[in-house]
């Protein structure tokens, strides 16, 4: 299935229900399959091919976007899956924080990763954790960075 072509920044912080139309979206998914006491449901949107997934707080407010650069989403800001930390670097310049590979005993290993703040926005950018290519970017709004 083709994903219809979506600009990251001009959807985020929006409610769904005005962008819905513009992302293609099929349905909105339950994130937990069963919740704790005094926790609240989130959801998702996931686009049909499985290239993007948008989360969504109480609000139904497009709160931050996974962008999986190795499932053959397009980038942002210039940015494409085959760059390297340092392309990423030279093209976007000093991020506000970076974090080194590291390997979680339960969750396997993560990639580098560096956060830009572009259009009042966070861009978090992870690398692959053995090729150190872009993996995804993800886009938050403020409140969940």
């Amino acid at each position: 299935m083709q994903d219809r072509e979506m600009n990251p920044f001009s959807v985020i912080g929006k409610p769904l229900s005005l962008v819905r139309k513009t992302l293609g979206v099929v349905s909105v998914e339950p994130v937990y399959d069963s919740l704790e006491e005094g926790e609240q449901q989130e959801y998702s949107v996931v686009s049909q091919a499985g290239k993007w997934e948008a989360s969504l707080d109480q609000n139904n407010i497009i709160k931050t976007i996974f962008l999986y650069l190795n499932k053959g989403c397009d980038g942002v800001l210039g940015l494409d899956y085959s760059m390297i930390k340092s392309n990423v670097l030279e093209l976007l310049g000093e991020p506000v924080s970076t974090g080194e590979p590291r390997v979680d005993s339960i969750l396997g290993e993560y990639g580098a990763w560096e956060k830009y703040v572009h259009d009042n926005v966070f861009v978090h950018v992870e690398h692959e954790s053995k090729e150190n290519n872009i993996k995804q970017i993800t886009i938050m709004v403020e409140k969940v960075a």
